[in-house]
């Protein structure tokens, strides 16, 4: 089987707490070309049985790993030493992507050529999907802006972004 386009990086501690999430990743995209990488980053609650539900629906795309606590920077680490798509999107429990998020960021980043990732805007809900915010792309980020990144003030989050992820491209060493 070929690599995936997308390798969407899923980790935490206790995602169980919030049902559901996990198995609504992938499947409502209309970008079907993923695989998905769940950190599970010592989890005592109902993750696990959550996982291996959704490992069982979709057993050639999702890869559960598990290790003991290490915080969601080092559980990201693993999911992208684990992956093997080209790009590499990240998601935590507490969001929800637009169903065409992958598509037209794939799309984008295609077209743009030379970059090493996209973003998006986003918005901000409450427990119960009530619009607190919404955040658009900013207009000062785009082209070259990595060195704007760590110097400017910005509401790119994580999982807005989607990113070029192959060992061989000098961005991303």
């Amino acid at each position: 089987m070929p690599a995936p386009a997308v390798s969407i990086i899923y980790a935490g501690v206790q995602p169980g707490a919030i049902p559901g999430r996990v198995d609504r990743i992938g499947p409502d995209q209309t970008f079907s070309d993923w695989e998905l990488i769940v950190v599970d980053d010592g989890s005592s609650d109902s993750t696990p049985a959550i996982i291996e539900r959704y490992r069982l629906s979709f057993p050639e795309r999702v890869k559960p790993i598990s290790q003991a606590n290490s915080g969601v920077a080092a559980a990201r680490n693993t999911g992208i030493k684990a992956s093997t798509g080209e790009l590499v999107a990240f998601i935590d429990s507490d969001d929800l992507w637009h169903s065409r998020k992958l598509e037209r960021q794939v799309q984008s980043l295609r077209e743009a050529g030379d970059v090493a990732f996209v973003y998006t805007g986003y918005e901000m809900i409450d427990p119960f999907g009530r619009l607190l915010r919404t955040v658009r792309p900013d207009p000062r980020f785009q082209g070259a802006i990595y060195e704007k990144l760590w110097t400017e003030d910005n509401n790119i989050l994580g999982p807005t972004i989607l990113g070029v992820l192959t060992p061989e491209d000098p961005r991303c060493g």
